[in-house]
């Protein structure tokens, strides 16, 4: 690669930075779009050419199909705001893909990632007074969503926890364990699944034999000492703990009186599935769930809390197959390539591939550029596996 090239790329990444930092950390929705029109006109001067990829092209025609909609949209109220986001997301999945070629690219946005979610803690630790931890779910003095910086930590943690292991940089694994304990403290049902699922499934997934029955039995001693720790200690029984004592209560049984916020969900979603049985084919157009809700006055009104029934309910089915289509291609494509090659970053990316359709269950993604961040990492690294298998098939040497 030529050092113009090089330079190029390294631009880009900058511009990259200030658009997501701004976009995580809330600070100014003008400065935040303002950033995002930097990072767009600074690639098209930078490259002067347009490379397309699938990626790009299967969210830019889900993208196209959101305005298609707005059609027979029955309100347009918070449109141009979700529409940013989209904008964003095409922006990031057309330019990105370009500046990853080569695992230093790779690691370059894991380091990029893994800070800025330390900076997140840092500034958590700075705004919460200590007297509030263990008394609320962290984030409301930042004037960021608790469940969106309990998944973002964890997944920050994943990938310390792999460049700690590959690199054997032993400092990153206390900064992996800073941020999983964090995001505990945020109250994230969703950020504790994750947590769980992810240790769980790299050291399950990565070893044979008997390796892979020790990391099991530890896996499961590992759930079950930090079920043990949330419950037992007040401080994170209080954030987290209850929550998570009413969800699992709430599936088994019956006549439990759920909490609030699963009461919601579960009206959100059921409400959207209906919406969908309506209008199985088109949906009800953009922001369609939400004007529901407006219309029948509901005391939160909002998205379904469920990418699935969001996109059935506003897209039909013509929208959940654009959207999950590549997805689910993906998925396979990691499946396939671990079960020949257990390398840690394959099973570090179909890990990132589950978790996804796990997470889609209990929020709405299909806008949020950070979530997009990660699935653009996984989309470039299967490319550049693609290529470098040809390569070495070719050549008769492994390059990776």
């Amino acid at each position: 690669m030529n050092s113009n090239t090089e330079r190029q790329k390294k631009i880009s990444f900058i511009l990259f930075i200030l658009y997501i930092s701004l976009a995580v950390f809330a600070i100014n929705e003008t400065l935040t779009r303002v950033a995002l029109l930097i990072y767009i006109l600074g690639n098209v001067f930078l490259f002067q050419s347009i490379r397309l990829n699938k990626l790009f092209v299967g969210y830019f025609l889900f993208t196209c199909y959101f305005c298609i909609s707005l059609l027979w949209a029955q309100g347009t109220t918070t449109v141009l705001y979700t529409l940013s986001y989209l904008v964003a997301i095409c922006s990031l999945t057309l330019f990105m893909p370009r500046q990853i070629e080569n695992m230093h690219d790779i690691y370059r946005y894991f380091y990029f990632y893994a800070g800025l979610m330390t900076l997140l803690v840092v500034i958590l630790v700075i705004a919460t007074p200590i007297r509030y931890w263990g008394t609320e779910r962290l984030g409301a003095n930042i004037g960021v969503n608790a469940n969106s910086i309990g998944m973002n930590l964890v997944f920050g943690s994943l990938i310390l926890l792999f460049i700690a292991k590959e690199q054997n940089k032993k400092i990153l694994y206390i900064l992996a364990v800073m941020l999983a304990v964090v995001s505990l403290f945020t109250g994230s049902r969703k950020g504790f699944v994750a947590l769980v699922v992810g240790i769980a499934l790299f050291y399950g997934i990565k070893n044979r034999g008997w390796k892979k029955i020790f990391f099991i039995v530890l896996g499961i001693g590992f759930a079950i000492a930090l079920y043990k720790l949330i419950m037992e200690n007040s401080a994170l029984y209080e954030v987290l703990g209850k929550r998570v004592e009413r969800f699992f209560i709430s599936i088994f049984t019956d006549d439990y009186v759920k909490d609030n916020s699963l009461t919601k969900r579960e009206f959100f979603r059921e409400y959207a599935f209906d919406m969908f049985k309506q209008k199985p084919i088109f949906g009800w157009g953009a922001e369609g769930f939400r004007n529901q809700m407006i219309y029948i006055d509901y005391q939160q009104k909002a998205f379904s809390h469920c990418n699935y029934t969001e996109i059935l309910a506003n897209f039909g089915i013509v929208g959940f197959l654009l959207y999950y289509v590549p997805f689910v291609k993906m998925l396979f494509s990691y499946m396939k390539i671990v079960r020949n090659d257990k390398n840690s970053i394959n099973v570090l990316f179909l890990i990132f591939c589950i978790l996804m359709f796990i997470l889609d269950y209990g929020c709405v993604s299909y806008y949020n550029p950070l979530t997009w961040l990660r699935y653009i990492l996984v989309f470039s690294y299967l490319d550049i596996y693609k290529k470098e298998n040809v390569k070495q098939q070719y050549y008769g040497g492994r390059t990776l």
